[in-house]
Order: structure tokens, then C-alpha cells, then sequence
């Protein structure tokens, strides 16, 4: 019997084939012709609906960016929402952002808000100014937030054999450490949150 079968019949995973996900990487780039990642048109197509199935039970939802006062900064999500709770009740809910191009689908690890009344807020303006963003809720987005860092999802790819991608380039790994830098200690300390808060 073979290495392969012996360790599928053990339960094992394969090594990560970084090789293989950059190749996979590269003909979705290509693939996509040089159009940027952008949140899915209504209605959404079943490429957008089958990978969130994929990777959640809950159902995407579309979600305006709402300006709730406090100047917040893009990237900042989780520290915006965590800020907007300590501020005004409710709950963090954690997901994910939905981007999609010709090539892939892609899912950035992102926070909203929760009202007391259920109503899910975005309150976090994003970098290319769109006004609307797709969130697909999922439990297990956890964001583990220590003195001097974070641990966030990597984001998640559609592309095969490249499930795991941070800053546009494939990686081995489902979730990454963020240090904070210094703009985001500055926009913490803008918003009276330690690390820990």
C-alpha cells in the first residue's frame, strides 16, 4: 500500500502544496484579466452563493456602511466595532467581507455590529469607498486580541488548491498573527481601547 493511501486511510491530511496554490493563484490572476476584487452584484451568482455555502450556514446579507459619528478608520473593523459596542451596547459579530472578480472569489475576515434589535451595521467605511458591502455571518470567525497583537482568519479563496490567502498571496495557514502598527495604536489610543478592552 502506498504513503498517499496509507495516510488517507490514517485520517492524515496531505502537506500544504504551496507550489500548487501559487500555480492556482496565478490562473485566477490571470483568469480575472486584471479586474479588481469588488462586492458581488444582487442578485448574487451561484459562483458568490455556493462558495459562502461552503464556508458558512448563515446566508450573505447586503449591508450599507453607515457613518455612526466616531470618524472611524478603514482596516479597523474589529477595533471599530468593539469600540462602537463598548460605546453602545449590542454585540460584534463576526463574518466575513465578500469580494468577488472574474478569477475567484475571495473572503476577508470582518466584524459588524448587532443591535439590541437584531439590525446588523457595518460601521466601518472601507478603502475603495463603496457604500455597500456583502457580510456572510459565521460563528467561527473569532478574533483573539492580545497585548501587542491579533490572531484574524487568513482570508479565504475559491480558488483550488488555494484556500488560504493573506494581502493577495497564498498562504499555508487559516488564521495569522497582525502586530499592531503604529496607526493602529494611535487609532486605539484615539478611542480610549487598550488592546485588551
Amino acid at each position: 500500500m502506498g504513503d498517499a493511501k496509507r495516510r488517507k486511510d490514517a485520517g492524515e491530511m496531505r502537506p500544504f502544496d504551496m507550489k500548487g496554490a501559487v500555480r492556482n493563484f496565478q490562473a485566477a490572476v490571470k483568469a480575472a484579466r486584471g479586474a479588481r476584487l469588488t462586492t458581488p452584484q444582487h442578485p448574487l451568482s451561484s459562483r458568490v452563493k455556493s462558495f459562502c455555502a461552503s464556508i458558512s450556514p448563515q446566508d450573505p446579507v447586503f449591508l450599507p456602511i453607515t457613518d455612526v459619528g466616531y470618524d472611524y478608520k478603514t482596516g479597523q473593523c474589529h477595533t471599530n466595532v468593539r469600540h462602537y459596542v463598548r460605546e453602545n451596547s449590542g454585540e460584534v459579530v463576526g463574518g466575513w467581507l465578500v469580494w468577488e472578480n472574474p478569477g475567484w472569489v475571495e473572503l476577508i475576515g470582518h466584524s459588524v455590529w448587532r443591535s439590541a434589535g437584531g439590525d446588523l451595521v457595518d460601521v466601518t467605511p472601507t478603502q475603495d469607498g463603496e457604500g455597500i458591502i456583502l457580510f456572510l455571518p459565521d460563528a467561527t470567525v473569532v478574533v483573539t486580541i492580545l497585548s501587542d497583537h491579533q490572531v484574524i482568519p487568513s482570508s479565504r479563496s475559491s480558488i483550488l488548491g488555494c484556500p488560504y490567502l493573506l494581502r493577495g498571496q497564498p498562504i499555508a495557514t487559516p488564521t495569522i498573527t497582525a502586530y499592531f502598527d503604529e496607526a493602529t495604536r494611535q487609532e486605539m489610543a484615539r478611542l480610549g481601547m487598550l488592546p485588551v478592552d
